[in-house]
């Protein structure tokens, strides 16, 4: 139980914006409500020599219950409207910082910071892709074009999973989670041994995440660079890049080189999702 009220009264909790506009309204109604009690609370008043004099009056039980729901209505009321009006001029101001960011940008990342053998990728790759707003939901969508892509196939990969937020000033945060089967070039998957019967190597289970900031400058009509890191979260990125580095090595072979994705070598201290640095450019 106490660590039910401590979860309740924490700090996140008490400091939350729900938290802040619901007091908000609660002081509102109170308010209001108080003033209905006073304004009605006396029946008689009398102005003589000793000064002035005031009775109360007797309350009966529809009026307690009048005061009682234009409290609790009230609170209801307000913190919705305060609710709305919050989330609108949020909207407000995101939807301004979303169309600076449409446009076509180049992407450059690092695929394996850490890794040994990343010569092969150097220097660090280079991809196009468009942030575009969503007519459907307002909201932002990243689309990277995959054509000529030497690892995946050339379809477009849609990213919706995007959040942005306020770090301070001038100053935004921006991050983007993308999970989805990402087919693989023929060249690529003609290497790569199915791990079982049942799994496929012409796919592969592809789960990233990107934290990104970026400054927003009144002077400009658009943002133009974002940069941060990018994360493989399920590994499948790393260990592919890993063994398309093995590849490399075995180009001149008489026989096809072939290896499971689990077999890839990893050379890193220890298997971290972090791939690298990534900046948006324009």
């Amino acid at each position: 139980m106490l660590d039910f009220l401590k979860n309740i009264f924490s700090k996140e909790v008490l400091g939350s914006k729900s938290v802040a506009l619901a007091f908000v309204a609660l002081v509102i109604a109170g308010l209001i409500a108080a003033a209905e009690f006073v304004l009605f609370s006396f029946s008689t008043g009398q102005t003589g020599s000793a000064g002035s004099t005031f009775e109360f009056a007797h309350f009966s039980r529809t009026f307690q219950l009048i005061v009682a729901a234009t409290l609790i209505f009230g609170f209801v009321l307000i913190w919705f409207l305060l609710y709305v009006q919050y989330n609108r001029e949020a909207e407000d101001i995101y939807s301004q910082l979303r169309e600076k960011l449409v446009g076509t940008w180049q992407v450059t990342y690092e695929l394996a910071p850490g890794q040994n053998a990343q010569g092969p990728w150097d220097p660090a790759p280079v991809i196009i892709c468009k942030i575009a707003i969503n007519p459907s939901t307002k909201k932002l969508e990243i689309l990277f074009d995959l054509d000529k892509h030497p690892v995946f196939t050339g379809r477009t990969q849609v990213i919706q999973t995007i959040s942005l937020g306020h770090v301070s000033e001038n100053k935004y945060s921006m991050s983007y989670y993308y999970k989805e089967k990402q087919d693989l070039t023929a060249a690529i998957s003609l290497h790569i041994l199915p791990e079982n019967e049942q799994s496929s190597h012409t796919d592969l289970d592809v789960e990233i995440f990107a934290a990104l900031s970026f400054e927003d400058l009144s002077t400009t009509p658009e943002v133009k660079l974002i940069s941060g890191q990018w994360f493989d979260l399920n590994g499948n990125l790393i260990r592919l890049f890993s063994l398309i580095s093995e590849l490399r090595q075995h180009e001149d072979d008489d026989r096809i080189f072939r290896k499971k994705l689990s077999d890839a070598t990893i050379s890193r201290d220890n298997f971290a999702s972090l791939m690298g640095d990534i900046t948006f450019s324009r």
